[in-house]
């Protein structure tokens, strides 16, 4: 998973950024060579999306930078649906592609079905005043 925009945002090149990063690495399958066996090759699936996430530092022992929230799911479930050799991507991720230009995109002949859990919170007052460190 990679993100652009996040902690410091880009403006709209967070886009143009993710999409840039996955055709690379699509072109290194392409081209990279499995040592051991020469006549297969190497598939990768990518998804992306674009919109707002919710970003923070998760653990003591081994923190971590997570980033939560629709977003993140439905850019998750545009790969783990994807095609082999394909970046599948959603509406909102080809629009902001069109505001740059030089990008073909195609639909996908068939559909698939984005199951997204729609969870509601509330802030805890408990959880505001939490401070990890104040018990060390």
């Amino acid at each position: 998973m990679v993100v652009s925009g996040a902690p410091e945002r880009n403006g709209r090149r967070h886009v143009k950024e993710v999409c840039d990063l996955a055709l690379s690495m699509l072109k290194m399958c392409s081209e990279m060579k499995i040592q051991h066996m020469q006549n297969r090759k190497i598939m990768m699936r990518l998804g992306a999306h674009v919109g707002p996430v919710v970003a923070g530092v998760v653990g003591l022992t081994m923190p971590r930078y997570c980033l939560f929230g629709e977003t993140v799911s439905t850019a998750q479930q545009m790969e783990s649906t994807g095609k082999p050799m394909m970046i599948q991507i959603t509406e909102e991720c080809r629009q902001g592609l069109l505001t740059f230009g030089g990008y073909e995109v195609e639909p996908r002949e068939d559909t698939i079905d984005i199951r997204l859990t729609v969870c509601s919170a509330r802030p805890s007052p408990q959880l505001n005043r939490w401070n990890p460190l104040a018990n060390r």
